[in-house]
């Protein structure tokens, strides 16, 4: 895991707890999902009215077919329903939400 977070980033003004827990929940499963000596990049960005955060990882990827999808409750990718067996598919509904 690596970080690109530069000095001197703007102050925000957020909800702390729910901030970690969209990071928190985007890092795991980029973890779940990339395979070992992968790498998965946090990376911290600021932008004209914004601070973006992204992560980023060498994992498999999420299918073309699923990814108008991935917002909506409940929903898993069928290769994360096989691969892993865990989970209720609300991870990236609440990091939308």
């Amino acid at each position: 895991m690596v970080a690109d977070v530069p000095p001197g980033l703007p102050h925000a003004f957020v909800d702390e707890n729910r901030l970690e827990q969209v990071l928190r929940n985007l890092l795991h499963n980029s973890v779940r999902h990339t395979s070992p000596g992968g790498i998965v990049a946090v990376v911290a960005k600021a932008e004209a009215e914004a601070i973006v955060h992204q992560v980023k990882d060498t994992g498999e990827g999420i299918a073309p077919a699923d990814l108008p999808h991935i917002w909506e409750r409940f929903y898993q990718a069928q290769n994360a329903r096989t691969r892993l067996g865990n989970g209720a598919g609300l991870g990236l509904t609440l990091v939308k939400d």
